[in-house]
């Protein structure tokens, strides 16, 4: 639950579109869009002033965001903000939504989404979260109706981003990642953050067996989760990789077709026994 003092705390917050539902009238967020954006403003998100409200005011946007929390809902506000330096946080978080990856050139950052703050602490150095952050001291966010905060590190921002080959990677497959893990019941966010790594190093794992497309990456990283952290090793699925075909959209998908229930079943059990990493 998030409390009045909290709430108090924080001076703004971050709307992550225009589709924000549930959000009070009264509240009119500044969009924060970046140039070379500018022809997706309804992707972008929007600043709001919350130390400009008053009692009545604040009581109903806790009102609302509690209520929509306890509904299992996703809550309109995605994030709170504290700064000690609030006119310079929208200037700031604009020059953040666009950043070079290595290998692919500008890429938009949709850092102010809930489920991608969370992971950003072990996927860039401090002194990158540091660039990230700026003016803002930590963020304050949602994920399966509990409230998590992240810290801005107490080290001296980097100058730029320049993230290295496997950070660009790891960026790049952070809404795969999610698309995994949104089949997964019974998580906290502790758990996302654990299993979010585990995925990202299945994805890792993919691709250096060859797997190129996302639907074949995010296909062996449930697998992995299902089935065994090693299934590939598996003699059963070592045949389905010497057996894709380039010619398929997605040769591992196609490939591992073949395998049902009671295949996986065996594999797992396989994979499960000290020292039979290949299902003898």
């Amino acid at each position: 639950m998030l409390d009045y003092r909290i709430l108090k705390a924080f001076h703004l917050g971050l709307v992550q579109d225009d589709q924000a539902r549930g959000m009070p009238d009264f509240i009119e967020p500044e969009p924060i869009v970046p140039p070379a954006l500018a022809g997706m403003p309804a992707l972008m998100p929007r600043l709001a002033d919350l130390a400009a409200l008053d009692a009545r005011q604040t009581v109903a946007v806790l009102a609302s965001l509690n209520q929509q929390v306890q509904a299992g809902e996703v809550p309109w506000l995605a994030a709170l903000l504290r700064s000690d330096r609030p006119e310079r946080v929208a200037r700031h978080l604009r020059s953040r939504l666009v950043i070079d990856m290595a290998g692919t050139g500008p890429c938009f950052f949709r850092f102010f989404d809930p489920r991608v703050l969370v992971q950003l602490p072990w996927m860039l150095a401090p002194a990158q979260l540091a660039w990230l952050f700026g003016p803002v001291q930590a963020f304050h966010v949602c994920l399966h109706q509990a409230w998590h905060t992240i810290e801005r590190p107490a080290v001296e921002a980097a100058p730029h981003l320049a993230l290295t080959p496997e950070q660009s990677f790891a960026l790049v497959h952070v809404q795969p990642m999610n698309e995994v893990l949104a089949g997964l019941e019974g998580l906290d966010i502790d758990g996302r953050i654990r299993l979010g790594r585990a995925v990202m190093g299945h994805f890792r794992t993919a691709r250096d067996l060859g797997l190129r497309t996302l639907p074949d990456r995010k296909a062996f990283a449930r697998h992995a989760l299902a089935v065994h952290a090693d299934f590939y090793r598996h003699d059963q699925v070592q045949a389905c990789l010497r057996a894709m075909d380039d010619q398929d959209d997605h040769p591992y998908v196609a490939a591992t077709q073949a395998l049902d229930d009671e295949d996986w079943s065996r594999i797992h059990t396989d994979m499960s026994r000290t020292g039979e990493q290949h299902g003898r």
